[in-house]
């Protein structure tokens, strides 16, 4: 028998190992029922919307406008409305699976470009549930992997040489705005980073360089015509925001950047352990990295070492990340958590940096600890995704209304946390969802979003999910039909909720209809 730690066996024990780490998550994630990504349930409902709109049996086009003309981040809900698929949520189901595959191979064919160790491809999975997939952004969730994979059409690029490889950066780019917009743009500033990379590095002419911008025309004009098509006033605001932000907010804020170490993986646990968890898994990504610029003292000749291909391709990487992680806004006006998204391309760059210096050293207890660590990763997140479907096998169809002509249902989710996190925020989207009926929900208030009211504030009010101590219900929900609740009701809400009477309970949930003396 073959040794499996010979250079043939490790190679067999590799692929085996990489490839039930993938078939694990895969089998995890496709048993679940709903799932625990904060924003994903209002990606659904758009999709659901864009998917029946017009239909005979709903009146979606009586409440919301629909415009998937030119609009960016319109990736996900597209692809789970196509009609092949039976639900929404089974096209959801073959999105993130597509998510799960993607990332690991994609990475994998960078590792083995670049002549890195495969090993470190296994310190992938202690990401793949990053920040970004935490709260439910899909579109820059697929992103990562599509990211992966234009980085991977780098290696060996030249510039100056029109061929088949020009062409598949400039499709690239253009998928990177129906996938996610802010992906697409941290895209351009890593390809413009590369190319001064070349101009530095290689002695490329200055003019071979300008000729590079046919790859990114395309991103631009497509960028142009949409901002084009975008009012005044917004322009303004966005500009306005800006100038503010960075005059009297980003520096006293700047402290909380440091969470780079906890982002990915917090929220597996409240509280201290979930700061614990975050931790562990980036130091144990980390650790290496550290070890090998101490001890080769690379601080010291950095841009030498900037030279050195391949290491140079993960170390504009890692620069590109930490300064869009460092630089950026926390929020835009319509949109929030902007600069936590690129920590997982930081990891990413480390992951890389670590195949290659350590691609000669690579030993049997490095092969164990990097297998354990995955593993270790995969068991906190089955108890975590089954955790949460005990927590939410009460919450079916059942606890909806029957739909009915201009009936609308909003959410009042006083008990919004899961493990700390505010999971069930956006649950009331499962009755556009489950039942195609008519609900207020947080995407008609969101800038980039391709459905808005076609009804006024009074019909369908601005969506406030999760109230609590510091969020007092205000009432808005007067002239709702129906509200879903989750959570024991504050007295500070029961008078405001005395035109309702609760009609229906399951589990946790509770459904109440307003007085129409019926």
């Amino acid at each position: 028998m073959k040794n499996l730690f010979s250079s043939g066996g490790r190679n067999i024990l590799f692929h085996s190992v990489f490839l039930i780490l993938i078939l694990l998550h895969l089998l995890t994630f496709l048993n679940l029922r709903v799932y625990p990504f904060v924003d994903l349930p209002m990606h659904l409902a758009i999709g659901t919307i864009f998917r029946f709109y017009g239909a005979a049996d709903n009146q979606f086009s009586q409440f919301y406008l629909l415009d998937f003309s030119f609009q960016p981040n319109t990736f996900h809900p597209l692809f789970c409305s196509f009609r092949f698929f039976p639900t929404i949520e089974f096209g959801n189901k073959v999105f993130f699976s597509l998510y799960l595959i993607l990332l690991p191979l994609s990475l994998f064919l960078i590792v083995k470009r670049l002549g890195g160790n495969l090993w470190y491809t296994i310190a992938l999975f202690p990401i793949l549930y990053n920040y970004n997939v935490h709260w439910g952004f899909v579109g820059f969730v697929i992103s990562i992997p599509l990211f992966l994979l234009f980085f991977y059409s780098l290696i060996n690029y030249s510039p100056g040489i029109w061929n088949a490889k020009k062409l598949i950066l400039a499709i690239f780019f253009l998928l990177f705005f129906f996938t996610h917009i802010l992906a697409g743009f941290f895209t351009l500033f890593f390809f413009l980073l590369f190319i001064l990379w070349h101009f530095w590095c290689k002695k490329i002419s200055l003019k071979s360089l300008l000729k590079e911008s046919i790859v990114i025309l395309p991103f631009l004009i497509i960028i142009s015509i949409w901002w084009q098509r975008k009012k005044p006033y917004e322009v303004q605001d966005l500009l306005l925001f800006l100038f503010h932000y960075y005059k009297a907010e980003y520096l006293p804020t700047f402290l909380a950047r440091a969470r780079l170490m906890i982002l990915d993986n917090r929220h597996l646990y409240p509280g201290f352990w979930g700061r614990f968890a975050g931790l562990f898994f980036s130091i144990s990504l980390l650790a290496p990295t550290v070890f090998w610029l101490y001890k080769k003292k690379v601080w010291k000749s950095f841009f030498a070492a900037m030279r050195n291909y391949p290491l140079s391709l993960p170390f504009l990487l890692a620069f590109a990340s930490l300064f869009s992680y460092l630089l950026l806004p926390d929020r835009l006006p319509g949109e929030w958590s902007i600069y936590q998204r690129f920590s997982v391309y930081f990891f990413l760059a480390v992951i890389m940096i670590n195949s290659i210096v350590f691609a000669a050293k690579f030993r049997r207890v490095g092969i164990f600890f990097i297998s354990l660590i995955s593993f270790f990763h995969f068991l906190l997140y089955l108890d975590y995704f089954r955790s949460f479907a005990q927590e939410t096998s009460s919450f079916t169809k059942d606890i909806f209304p029957q739909v009915r002509q201009n009936q609308k249902l909003a959410g009042l989710i006083f008990d919004y946390q899961f493990r700390g996190k505010p999971i069930y925020i956006h649950f009331p989207d499962y009755y556009i969802i489950w039942c195609t009926g008519i609900a207020t929900t947080s995407f008609l208030d969101y800038r980039f979003t391709p459905v808005s009211r076609k009804v006024g504030n009074d019909i369908l009010p601005p969506y406030e999910g999760f109230v609590g101590q510091d969020r007092i219900y205000d009432g808005r929900y007067a002239n709702m039909d129906y509200l879903l609740v989750r959570g024991e009701i504050p007295n500070s809400a029961k008078e405001k909720l005395e035109g309702f009477k609760m009609v229906k309970s399951l589990g946790n949930w509770f459904l109440y209809k307003k007085n129409d003396g019926n």
